[in-house]
């Protein structure tokens, strides 16, 4: 079954009375759109308020005009009387939300998601790896703790949603048409998160429902997504809910009122970290792992051809010969990974080499001999 794509867009007329707005979707461009509805009868030309890229269009179109059906105008027509912020924020409920409820993703070539996030749901990122038991018993790289508000997005589309990470820090959402007629991201938040996604990677987001009977909130799997390309995740806080300590804006992913993650967390966690490693018997990607297993053996391999004695003054394996070239090893590792990565690389070599490989290593990233 081919899968469409498109627009949900939200278009407004000055000609309207307030808040009168045009709501609907197009498999074409959203500025073409607004001027094929400029015809005769209409006293003036439509402003686009708001794009976003979606698969299924006609699907989530009909899902939003349900969840916007008391705010319609005309039966028979998609016109709604409804505040544009308000609009918006129902429109993402539904786009950067429900249709994720509960799913498994791919995120291929040419592909943007983008998640609307609750208070205290968590993302977890989990590295897709190949190379050290170690590694794989702890594939957990980073994890964050939402507010209200706050969005997360993973994309690898060119030119497109990315444009706006290498800018600086604030990006709000237009309320009108640039004058470049580009398309209006959806996106309206403080990026204070920016990291690399491999091939591989799952990216793991996991909500709380609270039972009607009950006070006690659970946790569930809301999404996985599985990244087959290299990508960028980047974590955006909402404006209105940033937390400050000493007048600085604390990080995207920063919940200091969390104490403790609650024991059903960590079940739900478990349970999602054996399917993904179920699936990774299946995976065969290249990821920074399979680069790391190729430094880590250099190492070794560095170590096995020494002929000096295990324990001899004269034994320079990695602070020799090879030192420019361990060197090297070390702050790709660095890049890679941190320093977390390099201690797991640096257990890994023999334990009579590692005093050496620790003063080679020495103020690469944070690194101390």
């Amino acid at each position: 079954m081919n899968v469409t794509s498109g627009y949900i867009y939200i278009l407004s007329n000055p000609a309207f009375k307030d808040n009168l707005l045009k709501i609907g979707y197009t498999e074409r461009n959203v500025s073409t759109r607004a001027k094929e509805l400029y015809k005769t009868g209409v006293p003036d030309k439509f402003d686009i308020v708001y794009a976003e890229d979606v698969e299924n269009p006609i699907e989530i179109e009909k899902i939003i005009h349900d969840k916007l059906a008391s705010f319609r105008y005309n039966k028979d027509r998609e016109f709604f009387e409804i505040p544009v912020q308000e609009a918006i924020s129902k429109i993402q409920e539904v786009t950067q939300r429900a249709i994720y409820e509960r799913g498994r993703y791919v995120l291929a070539e040419n592909m943007a998601f983008r998640w609307l996030c609750q208070p205290k749901e968590f993302i977890f990122l989990i590295r897709y790896t190949t190379f050290a038991d170690e590694l794989k018993n702890n594939p957990i790289v980073d994890f964050w703790v939402c507010k209200e508000g706050d969005q997360v997005l993973v994309t690898n589309i060119p030119g497109e949603d990315k444009i706006f990470l290498g800018e600086d820090n604030f990006i709000t959402l237009p309320l009108n048409k640039d004058k470049n007629n580009h398309e209006i991201n959806p996106i309206n938040g403080i990026i204070h998160e920016l990291c690399e996604i491999y091939p591989g990677d799952r990216i793991l987001w996991l909500a709380k429902s609270k039972d009607q009977f009950s006070t006690d909130e659970h946790y569930y799997i809301h999404a996985i997504l599985k990244s087959r390309t290299h990508a960028t995740l980047s974590g955006f806080s909402n404006p209105k809910q940033i937390i400050s300590i000493d007048e600085l804006p604390l990080s995207f992913g920063y919940e200091p009122s969390i104490t403790e993650i609650p024991i059903n967390l960590h079940r739900v966690c478990h349970t999602a970290l054996r399917e993904i490693k179920t699936e990774w018997v299946s995976d065969n990607f290249k990821s920074p792992m399979d680069e790391i297993g190729k430094l880590l053996n250099e190492l070794i391999e560095m170590s096995k051809k020494s002929t000096k004695a295990i324990y001899s003054p004269n034994r320079k394996v990695y602070l020799g010969r090879n030192k420019k070239r361990v060197i090297e090893i070390g702050k790709k590792l660095n890049n890679i990974g941190g320093i977390y990565l390099m201690i797991l690389v640096a257990r890994q070599v023999p334990e009579y080499d590692r005093g050496e490989l620790n003063f080679a290593w020495s103020g690469i990233g944070e690194w101390m001999a």
